[in-house]
């Protein structure tokens, strides 16, 4: 759920913030009290950046699955969480392969000589160049380069080299993929068609709802900063806003834009297969703010603040107004609050 919290980074201190001590001592000769100590921080300005923080899922985007391109018996199938990539196994049914090859077309009819010419002819001789065994010029025909081939890579997978290429032994995907987990078990008898395991993308991404008035944060391309379960941080952009739509939830009904954030270095969150995560969206950016630590504070009455200042013996409270909270400090502004004027701060 996506909630405004007034929160901020510091991003510049114009005026240092190093704690100091002020001697307090009482005027006047006589049984005068000991001198009393206080630690003091000075008031800083400096550039202060308010951030959106939503919820979101950490995890691998779900893809389809692979199902089986012909009636057998499973004897092999990759493992959860394994990548197949162009040129690997994707499954084996009676101890016959098929294999992942690059593409948008599914394969639909035998690889042979004499068939019509088709993209997805063009689909297979691009992946047989690709895997160094295509030699001759990529094309939509399927030539005597093309049987050739299909004979170098066969005898590579380890089967007899026909030329010939049924198409049950290749399935076509858009990119590498990563096993989620199992459909089938090994040794069972599987008809065509049938699911033998779920696929994911290969990096994970982050899906998080924006509030639809916040949608302005959802911009493609928008940099974010993801807290991780752990303690640490991934930067992130945004990849994709959906279309707004209804959410429900224990509090009621509310309109979100779902969102998809990339990391931009993916080893970041390598840790987690899933998570639940923080999402920071920079909302805006103010120059000379005031701020002090938050621990010089002092409670005034009902959401009323002061600090306390040195003055001569003692010391004075001022009223501030109270804004947002920077890493450990906190705006303040108010009469008598200035960047350099020492404010009294826990010892």
């Amino acid at each position: 759920m996506l909630r405004r919290l007034i929160v901020g980074v510091l991003v510049v201190a114009v005026l240092g913030a190093a704690a100091g001590t002020v001697l307090l001592v009482p005027k006047g000769d006589s049984a005068r009290p000991a001198p009393v100590t206080v630690t003091t921080a000075a008031v800083t300005s400096g550039r202060v950046v308010s951030e959106t923080k939503a919820i979101g899922t950490l995890a691998y985007p779900a893809r389809g699955p692979v199902l089986a391109g012909a009636a057998g018996v499973v004897t092999w199938l990759p493992k959860a969480g394994a990548v197949v990539r162009r040129g690997d196994l994707l499954y084996t049914l009676d101890a016959r392969p098929a294999v992942l090859l690059r593409g948008e077309q599914p394969a639909y009819r035998t690889f042979a000589k004499g068939m019509s010419d088709g993209q997805d002819v063009l689909q297979l001789e691009t992946n047989l160049a690709a895997l160094g065994h295509f030699r001759g010029d990529v094309d939509r025909h399927f030539s005597a380069w093309t049987v050739a081939a299909i004979k170098r890579w066969q005898r590579a997978l380890g089967v007899w080299p026909s030329g010939r290429l049924d198409r049950s032994a290749v399935w076509f995907a858009p990119e590498s993929v990563r096993v989620a987990r199992r459909e089938a078990r090994l040794g069972a008898a599987v008809a065509p068609g049938q699911p033998l395991y779920a696929t994911s993308a290969t990096r994970r991404v982050v899906r998080v709802d924006v509030a639809l008035e916040d949608q302005r944060l959802a911009r493609v391309g928008r940099r974010v900063t993801v807290e991780l379960p752990a303690g640490g941080e991934a930067r992130g952009r945004v990849t994709s806003a959906g279309a707004p739509r209804q959410r429900s939830s224990e509090s009621g009904t509310s309109v979100v834009v779902p969102v998809t954030v990339g990391l931009r270095v993916p080893r970041a969150a390598a840790a987690f297969a899933q998570a639940t995560v923080t999402v920071r969206f920079r909302s805006r950016s103010r120059e000379d703010v005031l701020t002090v630590p938050v621990g010089a504070l002092v409670p005034l009455g009902p959401e009323r603040f002061g600090v306390e200042v040195p003055a001569g013996s003692t010391t004075r409270r001022i009223p501030v107004r109270v804004g947002a909270f920077v890493a450990g400090r906190v705006e303040v502004s108010g009469r008598g609050i200035a960047p350099g004027v020492r404010v009294v701060v826990p010892s």
